[in-house]
Formats: C-alpha cells, structure tokens, sequence
C-alpha cells in the first residue's frame, strides 16, 4: 500500500454525517484512493486480505471474521448528505463486498449514488495523501483532519458545536458535556494531527450564556519533511578591558564567580592592585601562567 496514494473528495461528502470506526475509515481512504481522476464509473477494487488486514485493529484472531465484521460495517453503516433547498440523501458506502477464497482477496464496490461525490470532480473537493489517516488512531482525528484540509487555504474555520457533533455522528447523550466533548474528540486529535499528518491546529470557543456555541479553528500545515532548524551558539563578544586596575580588579571578581573571561592577565597590572583585591584575582586561571613565569606560581 503507498502511502502517496491521492483521496479525494467533494466536499459535501466530506461534511455528511456519518458515523465509522478508525478502521472503517482507513479502508474507506484506501478504497478512494483507488479511484483515478478520469474515471466515468465505479470499479469492483480488489485488495489483497492481508493489505486490508494490516490497517484493522481487533482483538479477534479470526482474520477472516475480522475482515467480514469490516465489510458488513461498511456495507451497512450510513451517511447522510445535505442536499440543495433542504434535501438529504441517506445511503450506504457499499453496494457490495466479497471475499475471493483460493486468492486471498476482497473485492469491494461502492453505492452507485456516490459517483456525483467521488467521481470526475471539478471543484468543490479536497484532495489529500492517503499517509495522512492511515496512522491516525482516533476516528474522531481522521474526521477532523478532512474537515480542517478543506480549509487549509484559508487558515481558519469554525463551527457550531451542534453541528460540528451531527457531522460527527455524535449521539445527543454521547460527550454532552464541553469537557467530556473537548476531552474525548479535540484533545486526542490536537496532539496527533501535528506528529502524523501534514496538518496541526488550535482552536477557541465562543460562548453565549456560559454555553460554547460555536468553536473556531486556525488551521496551520505542517512539513515534516524540512529539517529542524539548527540552534546556533551564541557569539561570544569580548568584553571591554578597563584601564583602571581597580575596576580590573572588580571586573575579574565578578567574572571569577560568573564565569565569564577574566580581564586581568599579567603582573604588572595585579601588582597595581590591592592586596585583597590581588588575592582574588590569583584565583583566576587565566592569571595562572603568568604567575608561574614570574616564579610566584
């Protein structure tokens, strides 16, 4: 399976109310994904059951009750379209699934009412890299993330959160709170989206009567493939020389406890000092040659 393989899809697809595990949407992706750009008609698409296989994840070591569970769930779950003047369209992803026993295959179709969504699009869709949702282990972070690529020219979107939760399939009772709804849907994808796909993102809240009523995106792309930038070390500027060995000689306390470079270097200069002044300034290693030069060392 190449991860540089292309989905895409109208955006009114991308907005429909549905409701699919991850793995559900992985095969979904790869199915898409199968569809080129001058196809007239959906095809029968044939997988390999181990390619299917690698993107489902069960506790069920049945691998072929495994993919059946998978085939039925996308044959039989729903989605729902808005339509133009208030219309809907409520259909099925699948018209048929089939496993070929003797070649290890599964053969998928999609419904025929799909095709103004999938097929010979010319505006109004979103296409992306297949790599982008197959690692995504949330299905609520794959939702988001075509959500949030259908706006990633402009930088920002915002919802209602009544609506952003029926374009989720969110049942009425199902993360009704804003913290449970923050916790268990924004959260999980605010983290994984910058790490596995070309795309990160913060959002706020608006409120009306303590209430959040609407939540606002900024959408941002990430690169993953242009190397970190490199943290440069500081310069070092050198610093002054003052002449007057008094203030030398503070200037070489200080430094001596800082550990920056010490401005007294030679004997003649120490020799100006105080007596207290010098014993500090003895202490310094940068002074230490020159005392054992002149045999004091």
């Amino acid at each position: 399976m190449s991860q540089e393989l292309v989905v895409t899809k109208a955006n009114d697809l991308i907005e429909a109310s549905y409701r699919l595990n991850v793995c559900e949407q992985r095969v979904l992706a790869l199915l898409v994904a199968q569809i080129h750009p001058d196809d007239e008609d959906f095809k029968p698409y044939r997988f390999k059951a181990s390619e299917l296989q690698a993107l489902v994840e069960s506790a069920n070591k049945d691998e072929h009750k495994r993919l059946r569970t998978l085939v039925k769930g996308l044959a039989e779950k729903t989605l729902q379209i808005r339509r133009e003047h208030g219309g809907w369209l409520v259909l099925s992803w699948l018209s048929s699934g089939e496993y070929i026993p003797g070649r290890g295959e599964v053969e998928l179709e999609f419904s025929p009412k799909l095709k103004p969504y999938l097929l010979q699009l010319q505006e109004r869709f979103t296409s992306y890299k297949l790599g982008n949702v197959v690692k995504l282990r949330s299905r609520y972070s794959v939702r988001l993330y075509e959500l949030l690529k259908q706006y990633e020219p402009l930088g920002k979107r915002s919802f209602e959160l009544a609506e952003l939760r029926r374009v989720l399939g969110l049942a009425d009772n199902e993360y009704s709170t804003w913290h449970d709804f923050k916790k268990r849907v924004l959260e999980p994808a605010l983290r994984e989206l910058p790490k596995k796909t070309d795309l990160g993102f913060s959002y706020s809240v608006r409120k009306r009567a303590r209430a959040v009523e609407f939540v606002d995106f900024e959408i941002q792309h990430v690169d993953h493939d242009k190397p970190p930038k490199k943290k440069t070390a500081k310069k070092q500027t050198a610093k002054k020389v003052t002449q007057n060995p008094r203030e030398q000689a503070k200037q070489c306390y200080h430094e001596r406890n800082y550990g920056t470079t010490c401005a007294v270097k030679d004997i003649a200069t120490l020799n100006g000092l105080p007596k207290k002044q010098q014993a500090i300034c003895c202490m310094c290693a940068n002074l230490q040659p020159a005392l054992f030069d002149a045999g004091i060392a």
